[in-house]
């Protein structure tokens, strides 16, 4: 039995929607980033990510393109960036809160819910690194991730239970 198994069509949309909401989540925070940054970064987690040691995590980076957009989209998120951010946040929490509800009813093991969190983390991470602001002609100066940034991921490592890595000096 696959790990998908283990969910509803409406519940694996929402664990599939966890990792572009993450991203989000700090694009909202910083709005002078690009989306192209974004999905660019998502891009390549999807293929770093590919052999991550979860099931869950590779059944979900596995969905193919058309399977995604037979699923449907997700709602939007609102235009004004700090309501967009709060509902990403809160949609993150959904997913995660959906992955410990699996795990505490023991539909899944407990570190594929562990796992989730972590990537989720690991996806919003990525995104507030993946680009440098302020930077004059994206060369000199600027800082690659920005007090909003920080904060956001400061809020994703709380409400996913997930110790954030030490940064690299």
């Amino acid at each position: 039995m696959a790990i998908r198994d283990n969910f509803s069509a409406d519940e694996w949309k929402t664990l599939l929607g966890g990792p572009a909401l993450a991203a989000a989540a700090v694009v909202a925070a910083s709005p002078g980033g690009t989306l192209g940054e974004m999905y660019g970064t998502l891009a390549g987690l999807r293929e770093g990510m590919a052999n991550a040691n979860s099931d869950l995590v590779n059944g979900l980076l596995a969905i193919s393109d058309d399977e995604a957009k037979q699923m449907g989209s997700l709602p939007p998120l609102p235009t004004e960036p700090a309501a967009a951010r709060a509902t990403a946040l809160t949609r993150v929490q959904a997913a995660a809160t959906l992955a410990s509800e699996k795990a505490a009813s023991g539909a899944i093991p407990a570190s594929e819910a562990v796992a989730y969190k972590q990537f989720l983390y690991e996806v919003a991470d990525r995104v507030a690194n993946s680009g440098k602001e302020g930077a004059f002609l994206g060369l000199f100066g600027g800082v690659k991730v920005n007090d909003a940034e920080r904060a956001v991921l400061g809020e994703l490592a709380g409400l996913l239970g997930v110790t954030p890595p030490t940064p690299s000096a």
